[in-house]
């Protein structure tokens, strides 16, 4: 037998050339790219003015709702809602586009109308008076949902106080009075509010040249006698009064002539 041999492969040539082509396909973002674009709503309360108790005249909370996405504007129905807590009663609630409804605590204002990213709506401006009974703090909390957004929640906190104007007038008989014979003073203490009062004392010096003999008090007070005659409220109601009877013996000896004059002091 014989052996043949040839060869394997090409002879030498141009410089070959490898390609290959793939159809590229748009993919469209079912959720995240959707998240994109979507608004974010948020709240914030505020308020001004002094919050006393009793005051007839109203203070104002203030409620803001935004936008704060970059991207997506609101579309449809945007609800706010802030329940006063105990101790603030809501007269009045209004602001410009707004629909505002009180039930007994509760505030609530609607709107459809879109709201831009990074955008605000025209403020809420909510009137409420302060009853005798609130505590010295209290938080008041507004929710918004609605408009293609998740809900949210903003506060605020406010505090307290009272203001209690109180008052005493005086007269006394008889004018002049005769050495050794009594002379009664009449006191009359009056809180024009707007809170009530707590602890409210009236002290009353017994003068000189006199000597105690009794006293007579309006309901709710307590008093003592010593070298004053001082008489507590633990609660005098704003625009109630009380009259006082103190009864003294001008002592027998005073010269004719001597001034005897009575301090009373009420705080």
């Amino acid at each position: 037998g014989g052996t043949a041999s040839f060869a394997y492969g090409a002879t030498q040539g141009a410089q070959g050339i490898y390609s290959t082509s793939a159809q590229a396909s748009q993919m469209y973002g079912a959720w995240s790219g959707a998240m994109c674009v979507l608004p974010n709503l948020g709240v914030a309360v505020t308020h001004s003015g002094n919050f006393v108790r009793g005051d007839t005249t109203p203070s104002t909370l203030r409620v803001t709702v935004s936008n704060l996405s970059s991207y997506g504007s609101t579309s449809g129905l945007v609800t706010m809602v802030d329940a006063l807590p105990a101790g603030l009663t809501p007269t009045v609630a209004s602001g410009a586009g707004w629909s505002c409804s009180i039930a007994s605590q509760t505030v609530t204002c609607t709107r459809s109308d879109v709201l831009a990213p990074v955008a605000s709506y025209p403020v809420i401006n909510i009137s409420a008076t302060v009853t005798q009974t609130a505590p010295d703090t209290m938080t008041d909390v507004a929710s918004v949902a609605g408009g293609g957004s998740g809900g949210a929640e903003g506060s605020d906190v406010i505090a307290i106080s009272s203001r209690a104007d109180l008052s005493v007038s005086a007269s006394a008989s008889p004018n002049p009075v005769v050495p050794g014979s009594t002379i009664t003073y009449s006191y009359s203490v009056i809180n024009s509010g707007p809170s009530d009062a707590t602890g409210a004392v009236l002290t009353q010096a017994l003068p000189a040249n006199t000597s105690f003999l009794a006293i007579y008090t309006p309901a709710g007070w307590t008093c003592a006698s010593g070298g004053n005659v001082t008489c507590t409220n633990s609660d005098l109601s704003s625009g109630s009064s009380g009259t006082f009877t103190l009864m003294l013996r001008a002592n027998a000896g005073t010269p004719v002539g001597t001034v005897i004059t009575s301090t009373a002091l009420v705080s």
